[in-house]
């Protein structure tokens, strides 16, 4: 199956050990326009560099970010951060239109539904890179709203005429993904192509089950934030059991972010900022969260198949 990369096209059966759901940054396109020099896109370039220099190792090969509109995507960055390392890097068409509730107050599914089309069809501001995936988000605050629900359902529209799959941002600390499947269900959108990011976090096992019982997949994507024993006590017992096939893994972390404290004088990447640094620890999915899963029991070809045949199939591979 061929699908979209920020360098052209390719073959979902080279993906190889995927990480499906990390952010290289998130920028304030506000204050990047307003303040020369607010934004040094090289300096995170390197910061990837680095980061991939010590994932590589592991074999890791693609690397999906799912940064929509709203919160900061910088498509000249990730293909800059895919040139230097070989790492294939999918990005995403979508909103986080919580972010922004005046740009979009009263603003219609179908309008919002066109904008995304014209991403899928034509390329993202201006470019030739063409998303693989389509992203909303519901979070706490201000939570299901008006807005939301018609994100959310622009979205399953876009879907129904580009087959893409759909992300779902959850707030991990509530059952908000169980709103989002409504209003999919209602669309009549097929829950095997849908991926609820977080709704693995607090280990929930009825909202888990809730999700996924028609075939949508769970997202244990926090490990930078979450990977403890009792995570992965909750992981084995998925991975052994029939719903392994629905199970994403991931980090969700930055190397830089203008939405941890874009407004302090220190600066916001992982080397003098204490929330960067803390939620960039991809490497500990090799470091701990394997290895727990290995004492717990779960055989080495599961846990494979979850890093490289999971993400082909999630993006609609018979396999």
């Amino acid at each position: 199956m061929i699908i979209n990369t920020v360098l052209g096209t390719m073959n979902t059966e080279d993906m190889g050990f995927t990480l499906m759901h990390e952010h290289i940054i998130n920028v304030d396109w506000n204050l990047a326009h307003a303040f020369p020099g607010f934004y040094d896109r090289e300096s995170v370039v390197d910061m990837f560099v680095e980061d991939a220099e010590s994932l590589i190792p592991y074999g890791v090969k693609t690397w999906i970010d799912p940064t929509p509109i709203g919160l900061g995507r910088d498509l000249k960055l990730m293909q800059e951060c895919s040139k230097r390392t070989g790492i294939n890097i999918i990005c995403c068409t979508g909103f986080y239109a919580q972010e922004y509730p005046f740009m979009h107050l009263d603003v219609q599914a179908d309008y919002l539904a066109e904008q995304l089309l014209l991403e899928v069809e034509q390329g993202i501001e201006g470019t030739n890179i063409k998303p693989a995936i389509l992203k909303c988000a519901t979070n706490s605050t201000p939570g299901v709203t008006e807005n939301n629900r018609e994100m959310v359902r622009a979205v399953a529209i876009a879907h129904k005429t580009t087959g893409l799959p759909i992300y779902t941002h959850t707030d991990w600390s509530t059952s908000v993904g169980l709103w989002q499947k409504a209003i999919f269900d209602a669309e009549g959108i097929d829950p095997k192509r849908i991926a609820y990011c977080h709704s693995g976090s607090r280990c929930d096992t009825w909202y888990i089950n809730a999700l996924s019982r028609d075939g949508s997949y769970v997202c244990f994507d926090q490990l930078s934030w979450f990977n403890t024993e009792e995570k992965a006590d909750c992981l084995a017992g998925l991975l052994k059991s029939d719903k392994y096939k629905q199970i994403i893994i991931s980090c969700d972390a930055d190397l830089r972010s203008d939405f941890a404290y874009t407004g302090n004088r220190v600066l916001r990447d992982r080397e003098h900022n204490k929330y960067v640094k803390r939620f960039t620890r991809r490497n500990e999915i090799f470091l701990k969260l394997i290895p727990w899963l290995r004492e717990r029991g779960v055989p080495e070809e599961r846990i494979n198949e979850v890093f490289t045949l999971n993400p082909r199939r999630f993006f609609g591979e018979m396999i």
